[in-house]
């Protein structure tokens, strides 16, 4: 009986846990690929000397001025070396991009989305909503050594995120993670559920 109970408890706090995070994890940039792999939750599209749109492919050898935000997330671009044809290190905004990620909230609890970019980072779009971002000044290159940061309220069920940056070709990437912020409500609920477990565990060790 008691341990039947300490396992409905465990299944509450359990629960509870899930419902304050959201499964969002799958959408972080890079994640759970190998370098070189492409990234099924993000794609992206260029346009400037050359076009195209494909998948976004994790960076196989980052420069060294990219912050390493590893196991959570990864820089992707538009091929594993990050370069297009004509890029040149001189920080002009030879090439637009659009990077486009899908998925899944199990909750409408609030979401902080941590933003790296090389080079300019101007507006990104969320559930057809728009947000402009100040890029910041010349050079730009390596323009995000400190992450932007931004809250987002996800449906329950598909979201779509899309940023936009401009580059001058070499190096144009974007690193993106996502973190959650439970609503008091639910951490309550976790709460409760996690206390009912003292008092079974106390009684069985008495046993």
């Amino acid at each position: 009986m008691r341990t039947s109970r300490i396992i409905r408890s465990t299944s509450l706090a359990l629960g509870c846990f899930l419902a304050a995070s959201p499964l969002f994890a799958q959408s972080n940039t890079g994640a759970g690929i190998a370098p070189g792999a492409s990234d099924p939750n993000w794609s992206v599209s260029w346009a400037g000397p050359t076009t195209g749109s494909g998948q976004a492919v994790e960076v196989v050898s980052p420069p060294g001025a990219w912050p390493n935000t590893s196991p959570t997330s990864f820089w992707v671009s538009t091929n594993s070396s990050a370069s297009l044809p004509g890029g040149t290190g001189d920080n002009v905004q030879r090439y637009s991009y659009t990077w486009t990620g899908d998925f899944t909230s199990g909750s409408t609890s609030p979401l902080q989305m941590t933003v790296w970019t090389d080079n300019f980072f101007h507006s990104f779009t969320f559930n057809g909503v728009t947000t402009t971002v100040t890029p910041d000044p010349a050079p730009g290159d390596f323009s995000q050594p400190t992450p932007r940061v931004f809250t987002l309220d996800p449906t329950a069920g598909a979201n779509t995120l899309s940023l936009s940056t401009t580059g001058d070709g070499q190096t144009d990437a974007i690193n993106v993670s996502f973190t959650s912020t439970p609503e008091p409500s639910s951490m309550a609920l976790l709460g409760t559920g996690l206390v009912g477990l003292v008092p079974m565990i106390r009684r069985k060790r008495k046993i």
